[in-house]
């Protein structure tokens, strides 16, 4: 009944309405609604109680009526539906009071009708009428067929007064509450544009922080006293680490960030959790106990950003909890919902910082805190929680420790779920492979705004023919008169950014591969450059090794394709002109082998059957656009979304990531990972 109730309040809702016209719609399906529960009660008392069998069909007129005006707002005809809601009102005032229940003071209903215009209507023209027709309605019937005597109803003069402080009254306080409205839209306007500007701020910050950063620790490696060199990288990592830190969260402030909801296996992803902290626990010498369900328990959630939040907290708890404590992890389902409680015998939170410990930046003074610490990991944990239409409850007791419970509602589409694999929909992968090169006569363009990074990549890549411009105008002239291979360009850059770079580069059908520097670490920006088929990016600051294994990554790989394209054109004239229509189903791969990537047994078979494809036509089409074997192709596939879950999050362990893309193996993972990324995961 609840939800029928709200979906009935919808009835004509459009996206593109303001409060008003939000508020007019809902409150007139309201009345329509109330009003249809009253007259049925009428007419049942009608027939079965007083036997009025006229009033009991006036009733029923009127009742159709109004389901009609709720059929006219359903289909968004709201004028008619207004006209027809004031034409039953007075239509049933009249029958009542001068027909079915003369003498009851029911033309009284008359003085709130012009009200009811002012809020429903703001055409003066039809206001006006209204309150001159509920006027003439209230004084002509007594004056023609006289139901009251003289003395029991007001004179005209005093009628029509009592009608204007109504009318005037009414008006007033809904041109305040009008005008009030607008101006805490308009403050909520400022308030959003703040945040966005702030958002923009700090992801602008984080360029002009990670691209010195980039140059220092490419500087590191000339260093040659070993602990200078050790001391100075962990001081870059750690000024990388809150940048990182600082972004994540705005981020989720943001007006335009996302989750991406869907049914998910609580406890599964629970398991991943447990596996990856008691090793830590019992490095540090505290008893862990975690119980769980024996069955599935499925949710609507972010996978990976809920991961997150359950990791920071696990964090916590670790980080407060000291040797031979305890630290408990409990599921339980009840009703409608899961509950996931982290409880630990720690040095707790006093009772002035639990009110604050999940505001932004805020930390608890304790001996621990002292050491660091960003102060966002609650913060965070919080904000997705809410996100996700679930409850953080926070219970704790000055050296005695904290429970943290979160409480999140169970999924309504449990049919058939046995398995849902954590995607974000940042981790799309894009073109994998794209031209040609030789490695002798690669000719690579370094497009950045920054003189010292470009010197710097140029140190780097000294075996290639190098050019070099710094922005994507000067570039774009550069490419109309020169043979390019390979583009590296930043993303960030005045007059013209990467973005815009590419973008110019495809209308004018070069069809030259792009390497992205970049120090912008949503995924949202991630997204917008990869969906343009850029062959892949790094995140700065990077390390020179990663750099390098990248570029000979791309230009093997375009090798490899611009040789098999040459081949497949001698025997197929008609194949270049299938490449677009293969391109878009090569997404369709990456995202199948993205949605199925911590199978550890998905193999090329899995592909051919569910794409209903011949094995020849099905390596033919890989080999066409990325210059990759299948084999090769979905452990490509596998490892750029692995790299992907790692950026989101720092404390990401790299034996969750493992199992996320489907290797048993961590240590095959990370190997494996080197030799294709040019550095190990954890160093991201």
């Amino acid at each position: 009944m609840k939800n029928l109730y709200k979906k009935i309040l919808a009835f004509g809702y459009d996206k593109k309405f303001n409060k008003i016209d939000t508020k007019r719609v809902t409150i007139l399906n309201a009345l329509c609604f109330y009003w249809g529960l009253l007259l049925v009660l009428l007419i049942f008392n009608h027939i079965f109680n007083t036997g009025n069998i006229t009033a009991a069909f006036m009733n029923t007129v009127t009742l159709i009526g109004a389901i009609s005006v709720l059929a006219l707002q359903y289909h968004k005809k709201y004028k008619l539906a207004t006209f027809l809601f004031f034409y039953l009102a007075f239509q049933s005032t009249f029958s009542l009071s001068n027909i079915i229940s003369q003498g009851k003071s029911i033309e009284y209903f008359y003085i709130i009708m012009p009200p009811l215009a002012l809020l429903f209507s703001s055409n003066k023209y039809f206001t006006t009428s209204i309150l001159v027709i509920s006027y003439l309605l209230f004084i002509i019937p007594n004056k023609i067929n006289p139901i009251y005597p003289e003395e029991m109803l007001l004179s005209d003069i005093p009628v029509l007064v009592l009608f204007l402080i109504f009318y005037i009254l009414i008006n007033f306080f809904l041109k305040l509450n009008t005008k009030n409205e607008l101006i805490l839209e308009q403050k909520q306007k400022e308030l959003e544009d703040l945040n966005e500007f702030q958002s923009q701020f700090f992801i602008n910050i984080s360029h002009e922080i990670r691209t010195p950063l980039t140059l220092i620790n490419g500087h590191i490696d000339n260093i040659e006293d070993p602990k200078l060199k050790y001391n100075i990288k962990k001081q870059s990592s750690k000024i990388e680490q809150i940048v990182d830190d600082v972004i994540d969260l705005s981020k989720i402030k943001s007006s335009n960030f996302e989750l991406n909801i869907k049914p998910t296996d609580i406890v599964e992803l629970a398991n991943k959790i447990q596996l990856s902290f008691e090793p830590l626990f019992n490095r540090k010498g505290i008893y862990f106990k975690f119980t769980k369900p024996k069955y599935s328990i499925i949710t609507d959630i972010d996978s990976i950003f809920t991961e997150r939040a359950l990791n920071n907290i696990m964090s916590n708890a670790l980080k407060f909890t000291e040797k031979n404590q305890t630290i408990i992890f409990k599921i339980e389902k009840a009703h409608n919902e899961v509950s996931l409680i982290i409880s630990d015998t720690g040095i707790g939170i006093s009772e002035d910082d639990l009110t604050k410990i999940c505001n932004r930046f805020y930390q608890a003074k304790n001996d621990i805190n002292k050491a660091g610490g960003s102060g966002i990991g609650l913060a965070f944990s919080k904000e997705i929680v809410n996100l996700s239409g679930g409850e953080l409850y926070i219970k704790s007791e000055l050296d005695k420790g904290s429970t943290f419970s979160i409480y999140l509602p169970i999924s309504k589409q449990l049919a058939a779920i046995n398995h849902y694999q954590p995607e974000h929909s940042a981790c799309k992968i894009a073109n994998i492979g794209n031209n040609s090169a030789n490695n002798n006569l690669t000719n690579v363009l370094i497009v950045d705004d920054s003189f010292e990074m470009r010197e710097y990549l140029k140190s780097l890549l000294h075996q290639y023919n190098l050019t070099e411009a710094q922005d994507g105008y000067e570039a774009l002239d550069i490419l109309k008169n020169n043979n390019t291979d390979l583009i590296i360009t930043d993303y960030m850059m005045p007059k013209m950014d990467g973005f815009e770079l590419i973008k110019s580069i495809q209308k004018l059908n070069y069809d030259i591969p792009t390497l992205m520097l970049t120090a912008v670490s949503d995924n949202k920006s991630k997204l917008k450059v990869l969906r343009l088929g850029i062959e892949d990016y790094i995140n700065k600051p990077f390390e020179k090794e990663e750099l390098l294994i990248r570029v000979n990554n791309i230009i093997s790989n375009n090798k490899k394709r611009v040789e098999y394209i040459n081949l497949q054109e001698e025997e197929n004239k008609q194949e270049e002109h299938e490449r677009p229509k293969n391109t878009e189903w090569v997404s369709k791969v990456i995202e199948y082998i993205e949605d199925n990537s911590n199978n550890p047994d998905l193999k090329q078979i899995d592909l051919i059957l569910n794409f209903n494809i011949s094995k020849s036509a099905f390596y033919r089409k890989i080999k066409i656009e990325t210059g990759l074997t299948p084999v090769k192709f979905i452990r490509e596939v596998k490892l750029n979304k692995a790299r992907l879950l790692l950026e989101q999050d720092n404390g990401y362990l790299i034996k969750q990531v493992a199992l996320e893309v489907g290797f048993r193996s961590t240590s095959y993972f990370t190997k494996i990972y080197q030799e294709h990324f040019g550095v190990k995961p954890e160093n991201l």
